[in-house]
């Protein structure tokens, strides 16, 4: 079975990057190496949402509602992100967007802890 998987990158408003300096270009590059060296074979990156300049406090931007929108219409079974401060800075925000996931049957993934 193919899984199709949502990819969510986001960089920091000061320096176009996250928090370890990883512009949203390399965010990508590194999704891909995490699905080949994990063998994810059937792991099929089918979108990428974006939230360029965007606060990690900020819990309405336009990458994560659309995707939030898709998943809720199951356009995908997998959200990925390179670390978990990429999807949100407040734990509270964190948990409520993680929460939505698995509500509608969409698993969360973290490339690195």
């Amino acid at each position: 079975m193919e899984w199709l998987v949502a990819l969510y990158c986001r960089s920091d408003p000061e320096t176009e990057s996250t928090l370890d300096g990883v512009t949203i270009r390399e965010q990508g590059w590194h999704a891909v190496s995490f699905l080949e060296r994990e063998k994810h074979a059937e792991w099929k990156i089918s979108a990428i949402y974006e939230d360029r300049k965007a606060s990690g406090l900020d819990p309405n931007r336009e990458g994560l509602n659309r995707l939030l929108n898709d998943a809720h219409h199951h356009r995908f079974h997998i959200v990925l992100v390179m670390i978990p401060q990429v999807l949100s800075l407040s734990t509270v925000h964190y948990h409520e967007i993680v929460c939505k996931l698995e509500k509608w049957h969409i698993s969360f993934f973290t490339m690195y802890k």
